[in-house]
């Protein structure tokens, strides 16, 4: 037997205590649940991210402990249990959107995260153009007739336009290794040029510098 219930009471300075005792099961109760959660969104900021799941300062309450938040699991646009998908988690101080499926808190998941407010320095002037482009200046751009990966803006990047071809921008070195060939075609002609030296492959061999050396 259990005690479910105490009740204690003085009469005639005496203290009476009454308990009533309950097999185990009687100690269970209807659970209480909160129908109007369900299909909720509560707009929230970033405190942090661990793995694939997110802690959250909902905007509901006035403060939150990072140590005491609990860790919601992030809904990307594709993944999968194998080694396919996306990995893009929100980073610290954006604003996400905590979903509710249903009447238990336990399911919540955060389902995307949002732009607030717009900067100077936000790239959505053009709907036409998709961007997919990390904090520290890391992108990839979709543009109309070209793709842009850029490594860092107007320093390292590669055009991919579907008019001019392919071009490649860099103030640092760029290297290509094989450990086979590197073959190289092109239908018209191969040019090469650095300062004043240039070499050019059209059918015939056009080299000029201030100094030719050739072996």
């Amino acid at each position: 037997m259990y005690v479910k219930t105490i009740h204690l009471s003085i009469k005639g300075g005496n203290l009476i205590g009454d308990y009533n005792m309950v097999r185990k099961k009687g100690l269970a109760i209807k659970e209480i649940i909160n129908s109007k959660l369900i299909g909720l969104s509560i707009l929230g900021k970033v405190l942090e991210v661990k793995q694939d799941q997110i802690k959250v300062h909902l905007e509901i309450d006035e403060k939150q402990d990072k140590s005491k938040a609990i860790l919601f699991k992030y809904c990307t646009d594709y993944t999968s249990e194998g080694d396919t998908g996306f990995y893009t988690m929100p980073e610290k101080k954006d604003h996400v959107l905590l979903y509710l499926p249903d009447e238990h808190e336990k399911n919540a998941i955060i389902s995307t995260a949002l732009r607030k407010e717009i900067k100077g320095s936000d790239k959505v002037g053009d709907p036409k153009i998709k961007y997919f482009r990390t904090k520290y200046g890391k992108e990839i751009a979709f543009k109309e007739k070209e793709i842009v990966i850029t490594g860092k803006e107007e320093q390292v990047l590669i055009k991919i336009n579907e008019e001019n071809g392919i071009e490649l921008l860099s103030k640092h070195n760029i290297k290509v290794s094989s450990k086979k060939k590197i073959k190289m075609d092109a239908k018209k002609a191969i040019e090469m040029k650095c300062k004043g030296s240039k070499i050019k492959l059209d059918g015939k061999i056009d080299i000029q510098g201030s100094q030719v050396t050739i072996n």
